[in-house]
């Protein structure tokens, strides 16, 4: 669930920095919020958004996808957290629309017809039925993001703050902490015999990432089994 959402957000945001909307990928940051006693996960992304006509093509059709040649092309993606929620709501807006369109996915009554033996409803029936476009709202015509919400989550593994960090530090390509960077890796790349590798560095292909206000960086420390680095 969160590798999808997160991948998505990761290209939308590739999508802007390629419009010229953010200058540096790692100035901008992946919000996921977990709130325990709502039972609700948000993943917020300030990337390219999405266009108010392009709703549809991208959140309401299955088997599209604007991306091309990347993960989760096919666009099944966004429906990942629906085994877990009983309902997926996307809020976003697009760069110079000025409004903020908001769709939902009804899940739990996709369930309740899926498992209705009266019922046997196409894959389109069941999206029209479950599906809400709702009116948009007004919003700042700079603004371009996109932040999806499941409601009343039922996976408690899913709601525990501390084993999602650990997931991220994973799957996604982080920062390292400003304490193994001062105290290990600046000094290293200080060297002149790694200069080759701290021009790499500074291009590295990095993510912000916060879940609940707490950054999240490489699972690196400077400090291993008792010894410092360099002692």
């Amino acid at each position: 669930v969160y590798r999808e959402y997160i991948q998505n957000a990761c290209d939308s945001i590739e999508d802007a920095v390629a419009a010229g909307l953010i200058t540096d990928r790692k100035k901008t940051t992946i919000i996921v919020n977990i709130d325990t006693y709502n039972h609700t996960i948000s993943i917020e992304d300030k990337g390219i958004g999405i266009p108010s006509d392009k709703i549809g093509p991208y959140l309401v059709d299955v088997a599209s996808s604007k991306k091309i040649n990347r993960a989760g092309q096919y666009g099944i993606g966004r429906l990942n957290g629906a085994n877990y929620c009983d309902e997926i709501r996307y809020e976003t807006s697009a760069a110079g629309e000025g409004i903020k369109s908001i769709l939902t996915w009804d899940v739990k009554k996709a369930r309740e017809i899926c498992q209705d033996p009266e019922q046997d409803p196409t894959t389109e029936e069941i999206i029209d039925l479950v599906t809400t476009l709702h009116p948009s709202e007004p919003e700042n015509i700079d603004e371009h993001y996109c932040r999806v919400t499941l409601v009343n989550v039922n996976n408690e593994e899913l709601m525990d703050q501390e084993k999602v960090i650990a997931y991220i530090q994973q799957i996604v390509p982080l920062d390292y902490s400003l304490e193994f960077k001062d105290n290990l890796l600046k000094p290293s790349l200080d060297l002149d015999c790694n200069a080759d590798y701290a021009e790499r560095f500074k291009n590295l292909w990095i993510y912000k990432i916060s879940v609940n206000n707490t950054p999240v960086e490489k699972k690196y420390s400077s400090v291993e089994s008792g010894f410092e680095f360099g002692s």
